[in-house]
C-alpha cells in the first residue's frame, strides 16, 4: 500500500469514528436530557470538519 493510500485510510477511519461518536452523543442527549453534551458534540463536529477537509485535500506527491 502506498503511503498516501495509508494516510487516506487513516483519515477515513478517523472520520468514521467521529461520526459514531457524534451519533452516540446525540443518543445520550435524547435518552438523558439532563446530560449536557453540547460542548462534546461541538468538539466532535469541529474535528469532523477538519478531518473532512483533510480527506478532500489533494495528496502530497
Amino acid at each position: 500500500m502506498e503511503p498516501q493510500d495509508n494516510d487516506k485510510l487513516t483519515v477515513t477511519k478517523a472520520i468514521s469514528a467521529h461520526e459514531e461518536a457524534e451519533a452516540a452523543l446525540a443518543d445520550m442527549v435524547r435518552n438523558f436530557p439532563e446530560h449536557r453534551c453540547a460542548e462534546m458534540i461541538a468538539r466532535v463536529q469541529q474535528n469532523l470538519s477538519e478531518l473532512r477537509g483533510m480527506a478532500a485535500a489533494p495528496a502530497d506527491p
